[in-house]
């Protein structure tokens, strides 16, 4: 690519973005700009505007005012058709992947060659093997997209946003499918197409991430920028208050319950629970407690959710629940027990994206909101007001769940689960695709369960969080529970060599 860095590639003025229908001013004349060879990261709580933003550039979203720029010249984006056309490419962050197509058929779906039959198949598959070996992707263009692990779904979609040879490169909340010593690959990869001379938004909720990886850092609040600063020029506590304002600082995680009561009977017990592909897992939840489960995550911890979930029968081994057998591969049991569950893939597992924000948010209690076959609105009207406060969840009720931002659908899906007092919760990656207020009260929210003598069973990469909220840790390596540890000044690096598996014992 020609070097112009006196040009940006793109450039965006004066944007400014309403939705009609909540009235949200999700963007507020908003300037920025991407040169080539450089990684921008955005940073901003939920609702802050940042995927609006690039939903505008990527030509998802038409801007009320403002103007894009492409190396210099004003276009009309009016599609993502031309925005690709541009050399604008997006990965979202739950990429759309269409699982009865292999990998190349995804990748150049809905840009066929014009050549037809085998020719026209050869052709496709060869310029995708040669992007993906190139920048070290590793993807096999033949392989079945059914049976993809996250890091995998995302590496389909960025082939998909690779495949237009684009300029620009923008990457919603690309973490949330790397995790662990993943995450590491994540970076190499962002860092090489920064090398090849793209322009790489990174739209992140981890500071810690942003901080690693930007060139320069964008902060959003309200719809509005806040911040600018280049590499090196700021830390987490600056991009922290500038995130949240001045008046407004995140809540604190309350610190572990020190001590369980050994004389109650455990909520739930595995013992040595087998699926094909993980155990042997033997651990045991009790009321008022948090239990942290955690490892590298890979596909044998993955399978650990579907143990806990009951989505999968045991090869041997046995889970109690309440005392008695549990009848895994039947996750409504769960449901009717009072279990409430939130998986890792939120929006395929735990959402209903063409309903309302209203009818996602009764889904597990609608026959209390219904009499003789009639919905009680009201009811549901102020049910939903309720927690929309509560969780801090911008749109309104009736606004299509599909319509939210990523970070709202989420805040929904835990206002559901968290809002019953449950007896039990299994909550996969509590922090995924949430800002640091957001997440602290999903934090401040577990321990008021916990404290009203509800488990909590929190399955997380994250060994921060594992440390702020647990009061036990189960880590799990290669498949089976290696260790369960009291969370009793227990440090990262104690922590992290255990997962590693050179180090830590059971206590």
């Amino acid at each position: 690519m020609t070097d112009t860095r006196g040009t940006p590639v793109l450039e965006l003025r004066g944007i400014t973005t309403v939705f009609p229908r909540s009235g949200v001013r999700a963007n507020d004349c908003v300037d920025i700009a991407f040169h080539s060879g450089e990684i921008v990261g955005i940073i901003g709580e939920n609702g802050a505007g940042k995927s609006t933003l690039m939903h505008v550039a990527s030509g998802l979203i038409r801007p009320d005012h403002g103007r894009i720029m492409v190396w210099g010249e004003t276009v009309s984006l009016a599609s993502p058709a031309d925005a690709l056309s541009a050399g604008i490419g997006i990965v979202h962050q739950h990429p759309h992947i269409v699982a009865d197509l292999p990998v190349w058929q995804n990748v150049i779906l809905g840009r066929e060659p014009f050549v037809l039959g085998n020719t026209g198949k050869s052709r496709a598959i060869e310029r995708i093997s040669a992007l993906s070996a190139s920048y070290g992707l590793l993807m096999d263009p033949l392989a079945d997209t059914d049976g993809l692990d996250p890091p995998e779904r995302f590496l389909t979609a960025l082939l998909t946003a690779l495949y237009g040879d684009p300029s620009v490169l923008i990457l919603d909340e690309p973490a949330t499918s790397f995790t662990g010593r993943n995450i590491d690959d994540l970076f190499d990869l962002i860092t090489r197409l920064k090398e090849a001379g793209m322009a790489v938004a990174y739209i992140s909720h981890k500071l810690r991430d942003i901080l690693a990886i930007s060139d320069r850092i964008i902060v959003m609040r309200r719809g509005r920028i806040v911040g600018r600063r280049d590499k090196g020029g700021t830390d987490a506590e600056e991009l922290v208050k500038l995130m949240v304002g001045d008046d407004d600082t995140p809540p604190a995680p309350s610190p572990p319950n020190p001590v369980r009561d050994p004389s109650l009977r455990p909520v739930l017990e595995l013992r040595e629970a087998r699926i094909k592909g993980a155990g042997p897992l033997s651990f045991d939840v009790y009321p008022g407690e948090c239990l942290a489960v955690t490892g590298i995550r890979d596909g044998d911890f993955a399978e650990v959710e579907e143990v806990l979930s009951g989505n999968r029968e045991l090869v041997s081994g046995e889970i109690r629940l309440f005392g008695s057998p549990l009848h895994v591969g039947r996750p409504a049991e769960l449901r009717r027990h009072g279990v409430s569950y939130i998986p890792t893939d939120r929006l395929l597992r735990g959402a209903s994206l063409e309903s309302s924000v209203a009818e996602n948010m009764i889904l597990l209690a609608y026959r209390r909101f219904q009499k003789l076959g009639v919905m009680k609105t009201e009811e549901i009207e102020e049910f939903a007001g309720h927690l929309k406060g509560a969780f801090r969840i911008d749109g309104t009720a009736d606004q299509e769940m599909g319509t939210l931002s990523g970070g709202n659908i989420l805040k929904v899906i835990l206002s559901r689960e968290l809002s019953s007092d449950p007896p039990l919760v299994i909550l996969s990656e509590p922090s995924w695709g949430l800002d640091v207020m957001s997440a602290g009260m999903v934090y401040a929210r577990l321990r008021e369960l916990t404290g009203r003598g509800s488990a909590v069973v929190v399955i997380s990469t994250d060994m921060d969080e594992v440390l702020a909220i647990a009061d036990r840790i189960v880590v799990i390596y290669r498949g089976s529970s290696a260790a369960v540890m009291e969370n009793r000044n227990l440090d990262r690096r104690t922590l992290g060599s255990c997962i590693l598996g050179v180090g830590g014992e059971a206590r």
